[in-house]
């Protein structure tokens, strides 16, 4: 199937494994340029030896800002962008009141956060018609037992997407 992104350059989070990579794998196989970024050293030169010569990869954590900036210059590389996928995964296991103050945090830039200082820094590099995705959790519409940062975040990760569509979406003159 052609769907038309040749060349179009893309940047998707959590790349290493699952839907991020299941993502990156289609849109080199479109022909897509596509920078792959994870926490995971190992796993992500394989997904990016596997994808080949259109796939660069950038290790990164995007809770911390200085990550944040290694994927900005990565990306610039790939020119102007035609979308980004924000995928992240790994808040903590707990129930609300046990988890610490500083789990809390750390979950919160790694959903949220650090989402919004990367898309602050790659939306001015994004051409017309570029895209902006995000893949969430489950537990936006139905709490899971123990996983309290990520219910309590996940629905705020969608209420970002909206934000944003609003903000960047195209609108009527």
């Amino acid at each position: 199937m052609d769907l038309g992104l040749d060349n179009k350059s893309y940047v998707v989070c959590g790349a290493s494994r699952g839907l991020g990579r299941a993502v990156a794998e289609q849109l080199t196989v479109e022909g897509a340029p596509v920078l792959v970024v994870a926490r995971d050293s190992d796993s992500l030169q394989e997904v990016a030896q596997e994808l080949g010569e259109q796939a660069y990869s950038c290790v990164a954590d995007l809770s911390e800002p200085s990550d944040i900036d290694e994927v900005v210059n990565a990306a610039a590389q790939l020119g102007e962008l035609d979308g980004v996928l924000v995928n992240a995964g790994g808040p903590p296991f707990g129930s609300a009141l046990e988890l610490s103050d500083d789990q809390w945090l750390d979950a919160f830039r790694i959903l949220i956060g650090g989402p919004v200082q990367l898309l602050r820094a790659l939306v001015p590099r994004m051409n017309d018609g570029a895209s902006v995705l995000f893949i969430t959790s489950s537990s936006v519409r139905q709490p899971i037992e123990n996983l309290a940062t990520s219910n309590v975040l996940r629905p705020g990760v969608a209420a970002l997407a909206k934000c944003l569509a609003n903000e960047l979406g195209p609108h009527p003159r």
